[in-house]
């Protein structure tokens, strides 16, 4: 949950667009959004196997009970349009279809939001990849421009884990 899927995402579509990776860009928006699916319904799939026993895992760097919680608040608020908005919230489109599978959504249901969120999220970041990546700007800035998505995706969730731990130290 803490990779950059989204500099992933928009990287695709820049290096379809210099030639760097020679394949067509339907195929690479095509094999991303079934990637996306795939990942989706692995995660459904944990929630529904482990159940409400994921709540007594203990917290770790990378696992804590507050992202379920929030993950399920969200589905509870926004049901399965949270499958599809929740792409384009980093830690969220993690936790969203654990928490689909921990309340056994419909399966049906769940394809249905996956796919048109995997496709509603997938398509205009790497459509904006392809087009910004013809620019020469853009192609020889490259590098500093994945930096620059990664820090700004990444900012909240370090962001925080600096609050989370000042906290820890001030009580």
């Amino acid at each position: 949950f803490w990779l950059p899927g989204d500099s992933l995402v928009f990287s695709s579509g820049v290096v379809v667009a210099t030639g760097l990776l020679n394949y067509p860009l339907v195929l690479v928006m095509a094999v991303m959004i079934a990637a996306s699916v795939l990942g989706n319904l692995f995660g459904y799939w944990f929630g529904k196997k482990i159940g409400n026993r994921i709540y007594q895992k203990k917290e770790s760097f990378f696992f804590k009970k507050d992202y379920l919680i929030t993950a399920r608040k969200f589905y509870e608020k926004h049901g399965g349009l949270a499958l599809m908005g929740g792409r384009f919230l980093p830690v969220i489109r993690t936790f969203v279809p654990i928490i689909a599978g921990l309340l056994h959504i419909d399966l049906k249901k769940f394809m249905l939001y996956t796919v048109l969120g995997g496709a509603i999220w997938i398509v205009p970041v790497v459509m904006l990849g392809y087009w910004l990546g013809q620019l020469p700007f853009v192609q020889h800035n490259f590098g500093t421009i994945i930096l620059i998505i990664v820090i700004v995706i990444t900012s909240p969730i370090i962001w925080q884990l600096i609050n989370q731990k000042n906290k820890k130290h001030s009580t």
